[in-house]
Order: structure tokens, then C-alpha cells, then sequence
């Protein structure tokens, strides 16, 4: 009896593995593809280049096609969004969920609301 619930325990671990293995792996190529991806009169403020108030080497970069990154020192975490003018939302391509962040442009100034309350600012660039 044993042996057949440790058989079974290590093909469940074995699928469970070999099902986030290839959830993972997604085309690339094909970002017109995307669900996740906002229309053109909704993100036009937003495109572009946003450096942080402190250290314009963190910073964001949003693309017309709902595509972005952000650069925070290393290799640059990709994403994509959509906003309605009051919230950004941000599904980066390594996670599972989205975040949502309330935010305002001001001019040349992105003020991003983060999950603690702070207001962040980034510049355009």
C-alpha cells in the first residue's frame, strides 16, 4: 500500500513539474497574440522612457504595443500593461499574476502609488 501511494505521490510531483516546465515556455514572436495587451487611445501618455526621480538607471520603458521592461540595475524584467488613465496594470512575463498600481502623469513627472501607500516618481526621458 505504501508503494503504491509513493508511485503515485511521484507521478503527480513529475506531472505537476513537467506542467509548470512547459506553461513557461511562450512564442515571443507573436506579441499581437497577447490578451494582455491595451488599444492605442488608452496607453498614449504613458509611452516611453520614465527614469526614477533618484536614479534614472532604474527605470521603466512602456512601448506602444503593451509591451515594456523595467531596469532596475540588472538584466531588464519584461512585462505587459494596460491602463485606464487612473490604474496601471503589469503582468511581468516570469509571473502569474498582475499587478495593479494607481498612477498620474503630471507633465514630464509618472507618479506611480506602490502596495505600501509611497508615491514613486519618475521622470520622462
Amino acid at each position: 500500500m505504501k508503494r503504491k501511494i509513493m508511485k503515485l505521490t511521484g507521478l503527480i510531483l513529475c506531472l505537476t513539474l513537467a506542467m509548470f516546465a512547459f506553461a513557461a515556455c511562450s512564442k515571443d514572436s507573436d506579441k499581437a497574440d497577447r490578451a494582455f495587451v491595451a488599444s492605442e487611445e488608452e496607453k498614449a501618455p504613458i509611452v516611453g522612457e520614465w527614469g526614477y526621480e533618484t536614479n534614472s538607471e532604474w527605470k521603466y520603458v512602456f512601448e506602444a504595443d503593451g509591451t515594456g521592461s523595467y531596469i532596475f540595475g540588472g538584466e531588464p524584467l519584461t512585462f505587459t500593461y494596460e491602463d485606464d488613465g487612473e490604474i496601471l496594470k503589469i503582468k511581468y512575463d516570469n509571473a502569474d499574476n498582475v499587478n495593479e498600481f494607481k498612477y498620474t502623469i503630471d507633465k514630464d513627472t509618472l507618479s506611480i502609488e506602490d502596495s505600501f501607500g509611497s508615491i514613486n516618481k519618475y521622470i520622462k526621458q
